[in-house]
């Protein structure tokens, strides 16, 4: 909104009166810097969506049983003559060299292991600065702390269930029809309705594309566990 104010261009918000999805949610690095790149307090988004720091993933029995590793979310070690740690710590491994877990070289792996965060109470660190960190968050928290974001910056909410929409002759979307009958117009439509898809998919009539190239990994499974009291500072 804050781009497109800029050319006068109004943002409507079309969603039906629903409760936010609640659950935890996790999220990277590239979060923390998309929060920065608007401004946004990071002390008040912590309260508002009950967050704590993520600093690493960590994988118990993936390649053997009784073994785990680390993925930590930062850089590992320092580069040496311009190449990234990785180049010599693979050549010691070839080499029979004891050389230790990759994911051991990146602070963020020991501050996770110690349950630590990424910063003292007081002043900054090299993780705060880079922006290196996740956050472990309520999911329905941070939908109404952008929702407020976002209409104080001047979107425009419309309550309702979209039941069709209206293309011009040339196919494109101008209007959602909701139910009861009102219509909302406008130039630039986004499809925000996830897998069903009912602008891209059933208005436009636009397939699916399989990707076969992308390889096997192409399922997603997800499953709930009770939380964690503890609420260790890594997924």
């Amino acid at each position: 909104r804050r781009v497109l104010r800029r050319i006068g261009s109004p943002v409507t918000l079309v969603a039906a009166a629903a409760a936010p999805e609640p659950g935890a949610f996790a999220t990277r690095p590239a979060f923390t810097r998309f929060l920065r790149g608007f401004a946004v307090d990071e002390a008040i988004f912590m309260r508002r969506c009950g967050a704590t720091y993520a600093l690493a993933n960590r994988y118990d029995g993936w390649f053997e049983e009784g073994a785990g590793h680390w993925h930590p979310y930062g850089e590992c070690g320092p580069r040496i003559d311009g190449l990234d740690l990785f180049h010599p710590w693979l050549k010691h491994r070839l080499d029979g060299e004891e050389a230790g877990a990759y994911g051991d070289y990146a602070p963020q792996t020991h501050m996770a292991a110690a349950g630590r965060g990424p910063a003292p109470q007081a002043g900054g660190s090299a993780v705060t600065e880079a922006g290196s960190y996740g956050f472990h968050l309520d999911r329905a928290g941070l939908v109404r702390f952008f929702r407020e974001i976002a209409l104080s910056e001047g979107v425009r909410a419309v309550t309702g269930r979209v039941v069709a929409a209206e293309t011009s002759p040339l196919g494109d979307v101008e209007s959602l029809t909701l139910e009861g009958g009102a219509s909302v117009a406008g130039d630039i439509f986004v499809d925000g309705t996830g897998a069903a898809a009912f602008l891209i998919g059933g208005t436009l009539g636009e397939p699916w594309i399989e990707d076969a190239a992308a390889g096997v990994c192409d399922r997603l499974a997800s499953l709930a566990l009770p939380p964690d009291p503890a609420r260790p500072p890594f997924t």
